[in-house]
């Protein structure tokens, strides 16, 4: 198959992400919750809520009626005045086969003046009746409804909220917002015991969620996106440095320092260039101190190490016997007694060449960015010169997933399902190294030469455009990301090389390169992915064919939805979701062999703060997850793509 030249639109680029029409910062809630053990209020709630427990009859007033369920199944209207029966429906009784108007025995009942609706709570479902129809109407796990067994209701009018209790944890109902319609809060996250007794609403606003032995207070707080960054950016300097990497909280080393301080890295890049922040240009410095202390502890140029260890950390916050890993002894002379971690991975690769790259971009260091070319133009030339493979430098080997030659990508079958991976790396990486190195430098033959070998004689714009793996058992959620920071490298490095009129046959991958990310981001964009979608419209938006503004829209809408349903903590809380009654199962077994373990893949996962993902490297749709509790990950997967629409003028 042959492959079209560069499209004659790339002669007229110039990119220019803060002139694209933006969408206005919008506040929106979150739900900060408080617990106190073995507190229950003894003051009876304010006369405007309900308060439902156990073994109480429900009863609420509408403004017609006294509404009550008995003890026989049903559910009577009583006139307000008289006292009198006016109406009763039937309950449904499963038992006995018996239909009625309302599902299950009533558990709870609660009135919204302004919409004029009566909730009704039951074993089943949610039902409603409307005082203007007086018609009654169901809602259950297909429309939306997370849990059954509801044992208490009550109604923020003001907001327009309808809190939910269950003995399986609070559910939040808001009929009038179509994007956020459904809440669900349960587990660790949220709640000391998901069996709510009761609920009562404070004239405050706050919601008092009653337990068997203690109470917890919900207080929606009105939000924004910028508010939301702060509060990650105070997380990232106050616990998640070490040795200039980014690191998790209690601080450790991890297999991929470089991939996620390149995340860290560039956010802080963006903040600086769009902000003029002093601050986040010190920070994007300190974190592209931590790539170089990975490039030169090694003592090996072109080789870069999965994560780093000062003397003084050994045996303390990296290198613990538990936590594993190829550890070394440094031989530099400057780092007496560091040691390094190697077998580095293409994980690392690709993060070292995206922050490299930015940091040349955009840093406004001028050390810094002579730090970032030299580091970036030894890594590609080291590759170029091992046949593109990263040798590790103690057994001269190639390391296990450091290889983007044909005789792997091509040939070995074990690595068939990253050949379009290991491709568009690799095609990436060249890119990168051209962009930052100046036209007339004998480099540039270089990677051209190597370019046109890829190309024309060993198929990798063909093997790229059919990049994403779509068989179910082989999906791995790690490879979308180490696909999408190519993608993003590739076309950043493509408007640098137009800006310096660097003739170059690497732009002849543009093609290719487009076409791949739009197959792929037809896979992925069930996800709503913040990332994802920020970088294809990061890239789309220099394509000669632009979205329509209705998609272009929807994809924002999505990246809003996602940040704003990211998580405030990132304690990694156990989530547990397969008793929820809202969604369906992924028939198709996962790469690990599991049947029913993860959601539809046809519609979008649940909400990222009813989920256990806290890096773009895991599956979205995954329904339980387990965690230590007492873990909290780096925020570099919120920064990254905030940051990204930010510059790009997304909103």
């Amino acid at each position: 198959m042959m492959v079209d030249a560069a499209p004659l639109f790339l002669n007229l680029l110039i990119l220019l992400p803060l002139l694209i029409s933006a969408i206005a910062e919008d506040t929106y809630y979150e739900y900060i919750f408080s617990s106190e053990e073995d507190d229950i209020p003894t003051t009876p709630p304010p006369p405007h809520t309900t308060l439902s427990a156990r073994n109480q009859i429900p009863s609420v007033s509408t403004s017609q009626y006294n509404v009550l369920a008995t003890a026989d199944q049903k559910i009577v209207f009583q006139n307000k005045t008289t006292t009198e029966t006016e109406r009763w429906e039937w309950v449904t009784d499963l038992s006995g086969a018996w239909g009625g108007v309302i599902d299950a025995p009533i558990t709870s009942l609660a009135y919204s003046p302004s919409s004029e609706l009566l909730y009704i709570g039951t074993t089943e479902v949610l039902n409603f009746w409307d005082e203007k129809t007086s018609r009654f109407s169901r809602i259950g796990g297909n429309e939306g409804l997370p849990m059954r067994n509801i044992t208490s209701l009550t109604v923020d009018d003001e907001k327009g909220f309808v809190y939910i209790g269950t003995t399986e944890g609070l559910i939040l109902y808001r009929p009038s917002n179509k994007q956020h319609t459904w809440r669900y809060f349960a587990g660790p996250r949220y709640l000391p015991d998901d069996y709510i007794v009761g609920l009562s609403l404070n004239p405050t606003g706050s919601l008092d969620i009653l337990h068997e032995s203690q109470t917890t207070t919900l207080k929606p707080t009105k939000f924004t996106l910028s508010k939301k960054q702060a509060h990650f950016t105070n997380m990232l300097n106050e616990r998640h440095r070490r040795t200039n990497l980014v690191s998790d909280f209690p601080n450790h080393d991890s297999d991929n320092d470089g991939l996620w301080t390149s995340l860290v890295l560039v956010s802080s890049l963006l903040e600086a260039s769009l902000t003029s922040s002093a601050a986040a240009s010190d920070s994007a410095s300190y974190f592209l101190r931590g790539l170089t202390l990975l490039n030169e502890v090694p003592n090996s140029p072109g080789f870069f190490a999965r994560s780093v260890c000062a003397p003084e950390e050994w045996g303390v916050t990296c290198g613990n016997q538990d936590a594993g890993g190829d550890w070394n002894v440094s031989t530099h002379p400057d780092y007496q007694n560091w040691f390094y971690k190697s077998d580095t991975s293409s994980d690392e690769a690709v993060g070292q060449i995206f922050g490299l790259l930015m940091s040349y971009k955009l840093s406004d260091v001028p050390e810094d960015k002579k730090t970032a070319k030299k580091l970036l133009t030894t890594i590609v030339n080291n590759l170029i010169d091992n046949d593109l493979n990263l040798i590790d430098p103690l057994t001269r080997q190639p390391t296990l997933w450091g290889r983007w030659g044909p005789e792997e990508v091509n040939n070995n079958r074990q690595w068939s399902d990253t050949r379009g991976l290991q491709s568009l790396q690799i095609v990436s990486f060249l890119a990168a190294a051209a962009a930052v190195t100046d036209p007339t430098h004998p480099d540039q033959q270089k990677y051209s030469t190597e370019f046109n070998r890829l190309a024309q004689e060993e198929g990798y714009l063909q093997n790229l455009l059919n990049t994403k793996i779509t068989t179910p058992i082989d999906l791995n959620y790690s490879d979308d990301e180490l696909t999408f920071l190519p993608y993003l490298t590739f076309f950043i490095a493509l408007e640098m090389l137009e800006e310096n009129k660097t003739g170059t046959t690497i732009t002849i991958a543009t093609a290719p390169i487009t076409s791949s990310l739009e197959r792929t981001f037809q896979f992925v964009r069930p996800e709503q992915s913040s990332l994802w979608n920020s970088i294809f419209l990061a890239c789309t938006s220099i394509l000669p064919s632009p979205l329509s503004d209705k998609d272009r829209n929807q994809i924002i809408n999505d990246i809003i939805y996602n940040l704003e349903t990211w998580p405030l903590s990132h304690i990694d809380y156990e989530t547990r979701n397969e008793n929820r009654i809202d969604f369906n199962w992924e028939n198709s077994s996962s790469r690990f062999g599991e049947t029913h373990s993860e959601s539809s893949k046809k519609i979008a996962p649940f909400p990222a703060n009813e989920r256990r993902q806290f890096r773009w490297n895991a599956s979205p749709y995954a329904i339980t997850d387990g965690g230590s509790n007492s873990v909290e990950t780096d925020p570099g997967a919120f920064l990254l793509p905030y940051w990204l629409s930010k510059y790009y003028g997304l909103f």
